[in-house]
């Protein structure tokens, strides 16, 4: 065929149509008659051995013509696997800022897979030049070893991957991803509770600015996790009867009605919807948190306190599983340990009897 001269610097391009394909108008990345010859042929050959999927995504700007090159040099143009053994070739964190917003069902989930692989990139001494196949360089109990982070850090990342190569790859079952899961260990996860006390919390409310204290009494005083409370609005109220319908966001159980305690309706009703997206009141959270000489706590550490506060009180697991909404009686029993293991320590200091040092 004639090659066409792109006006702007000169270099031929691709002006076919293939069935089943359609047509391929793109630049060939070089100025030479000759090598543009042998770069169609090279498109002519993934047609006739029916790589009409590669083609698609050569033509939809999903692969560029030195990815099929280079693959063509591999030998791989008859592979039946040749859109995956490319994308195991391109450069790795492109790849992940290309892939990151089709990752997970939800704009949060995809945010924590930002951080872990944030974290990844600053700590794998994977550079700039670095393909997706070089993760399977990585030594990731070594690097476990030194990841600076808690256990459930460590096994988001490890789900940032998963979900990383499934997507880009487009299939579970590849096996690359599947050896390279098998290599990354899980670690083991502690559960976190909060010794955040009600003194504490009030505290921490006093800190805040005025407009946002609504946010964190409401939060304390139901349980709600923080995005079903940014969902509420005044629809959810019942005045009438003090309760809130919960609109659910994890389980089918979490969207039920709760029953906070009445004498809190005012803060209820003036934290309802929220005056502040989430943003902000993770922001102004933090610098209260900070402000009472507790920065580590995190929002979610309300909805702790509201487990821990039943929990201490004496209210059995059953409810306070019904109150969090939890799916399991698990999640709720941890709750408990603080309580039993204060009775125990009493236990044993009763039975030894002698109270004085010396």
């Amino acid at each position: 065929m004639t090659p066409h001269k792109v006006s702007k610097d000169g270099s031929f391009r691709f002006d076919r149509v293939f069935a089943g394909v359609g047509r391929i108008a793109r630049a060939s990345g070089t100025k030479d008659k000759k090598e543009f010859a042998a770069r169609d042929r090279l498109l002519t050959r993934l047609y006739e051995s029916g790589q009409l999927d590669t083609l698609a995504a050569f033509r939809d700007r999903k692969l560029t013509i030195a990815q099929l090159v280079q693959a063509s040099r591999n030998g791989q143009l008859q592979s039946d696997t040749l859109l995956k053994q490319i994308a195991l070739q391109q450069p790795l964190w492109p790849a992940v800022d290309v892939t990151l917003p089709k990752m997970g069902n939800k704009e949060a989930t995809r945010s924590r897979y930002y951080v872990s692989l944030k974290a990844l990139r600053q700590r794998s001494g994977l550079g700039t030049a670095a393909t997706v196949a070089d993760l399977a360089r990585i030594d990731w109990r070594a690097l476990r070893d030194r990841w600076d982070r808690s256990g459930a850090d460590w096994n988001h990342l490890r789900r940032a991957i998963s979900s990383f190569l499934s997507v880009l790859l487009g299939d579970s079952q590849h096996p690359f991803r599947r050896s390279l899961l098998a290599a990354f260990p899980l670690e083991e996860e502690r559960a976190r509770t909060t010794s955040l006390t009600a003194a504490e919390f009030w505290a921490l409310v006093d800190a805040a600015p005025e407009h946002a204290r609504p946010c964190y009494v409401v939060l304390a005083i139901t349980g709600m996790r923080v995005g079903e409370y940014l969902r509420c609005t005044p629809a959810d109220l019942h005045a009438e009867e003090f309760s809130i319908d919960v609109p659910g966001t994890k389980t089918r159980a979490s969207a039920e009605t709760i029953f906070p305690a009445s004498e809190f309706w005012p803060w209820i009703a003036a934290g309802i919807p929220s005056p502040l997206a989430y943003r902000w009141l993770r922001n102004y959270f933090k610098a209260a948190a900070t402000a009472i000489g507790r920065p580590e706590l995190r929002v979610h550490d309300l909805r702790r306190l509201f487990a821990q506060l039943a929990s201490d009180a004496g209210a059995p697991t059953a409810q306070v599983q019904a109150a969090l909404r939890h799916a399991n009686p698990a999640m709720t029993r941890r709750y408990e340990m603080k309580v039993a293991k204060r009775e125990v320590g009493q236990l044993v200091g009763k039975a030894l009897g002698r109270q004085r040092a010396g």
